[in-house]
């Protein structure tokens, strides 16, 4: 019988079925022993039951009586955690065999971790759909940064395959339910770097996305701009400075694509209502329009000619989508409203 502490995997489920068998394969291949693995239906549309019968003697199975979102489907497994630990972890994330083991070395050695994860791979870009490689280039995901086995402090934890111990959830409340689909790992971050606890990458830890369907549509890729921006409005207005620190260089690229999406938009509207008074403005819109479309084209090379054109002007489209959802977040943050 292991000595070892109880881990709790909670993975929060939904439109998943045909990403999450190969999460749970990845955690039968786990070096790190016992394991309790809790998978929570938020009401999937597709036949995510069907495909985890196979599983049903290797997972505790939860059903939300209707659709909770992201943050309350957590936390409805997370209530029914047992480990000591507990890995939060995403429906279409395949863990490396070593993974959970070397995570809970750091959180065993040092009390002043708050939670560990590790480094986040994708799968081979040109076996992706459209939709996925918009997804991914839209949020800079697809970077190619050299392989590193170096273990860094981040500001935030991403959510998608993270390790914590049970007591501090426990201690913060678990995630916020009022960040219903976005940035409740951010918010989680933010209260603990607030209160001295460190946070940490080990980039000999890898996990790897296979996307599932809450990618697979032009309109869901947009729309996430837009919650993503409202959640990190919320989050940025509570916690301040705790909030927005980068470290590594991948989440300092993309803080600089977030930063140019807002600019973009922000230059582009105003140009254009100007350019109804003085024409003149109406060159500075066609000049933004020009080098933000090349930005977008020069990134976009991955993708032949004709994608990569039409992933460039649906850029200009993302960048108006994040605008309007850090303008919502900022609203209702302010008026104590839900994000």
């Amino acid at each position: 019988m292991s000595s070892s502490p109880l881990v709790s995997i909670v993975i929060p489920s939904y439109a998943c079925a045909n990403s999450i068998p190969a999460v749970l394969e990845g955690l039968k291949r786990q070096t790190y022993s016992p394991l309790e693995i809790l998978v929570v239906n938020d009401c999937s549309p597709d036949h995510l039951e069907e495909v985890l019968a196979p599983f049903r003697d290797q997972i505790r199975y939860l059903k939300n009586p209707h659709n909770l979102g992201l943050s309350k489907t957590y936390n409805q497994g997370l209530r029914a955690a047992q480990g000591e630990y507990v890995l939060t972890l995403h429906s279409d994330c395949v863990l490396e065999p070593d993974y959970i083991a070397r995570l809970v070395a750091h959180l065993t050695a040092d009390p002043k971790l708050g939670a560990a994860t590790g480094r986040c791979r994708y799968v081979n870009f040109d076996e992706l759909g459209f939709n996925e490689q918009l997804f991914t280039l839209l949020n800079r995901l697809y970077v190619d940064w050299r392989e590193s086995d170096t273990v860094e402090e981040v500001p935030f934890i991403e959510g998608k395959a993270d390790l914590f111990r049970r007591e501090t959830l426990e201690r913060y409340g678990y995630f916020n339910e009022t960040l219903r689909l976005t940035s409740e790992d951010q918010d989680l971050s933010a209260k603990m770097r607030r209160d001295g606890l460190r946070l940490i990458q080990d980039n000999a830890c890898v996990f790897t996305v296979h996307y599932n369907q809450t990618q697979d549509s032009l309109i869901k890729v947009l729309r996430k701009q837009r919650s993503y921006a409202a959640g990190q409005a919320y989050v940025l207005l509570t916690y301040g400075s705790h909030a927005v620190k980068t470290s590594t260089a991948a989440r300092n690229h993309r803080a600089m694509h977030r930063f140019l999406q807002l600019l973009t938009a922000g230059v582009l509207t105003g140009s254009l209502v100007l350019g109804l008074f003085q024409t003149a403005f109406l060159w500075v819109a066609f000049a933004v329009l020009v080098m933000r479309g090349a930005e977008y084209f020069l990134y976009n090379r991955p993708l032949p000619l004709g994608k990569r054109m039409l992933a460039s002007a649906i850029g200009l489209a993302a960048d108006f989508f994040y605008t309007t959802g850090l303008i919502e977040g900022t609203i209702k943050t302010l008026f104590k409203k839900k994000v």
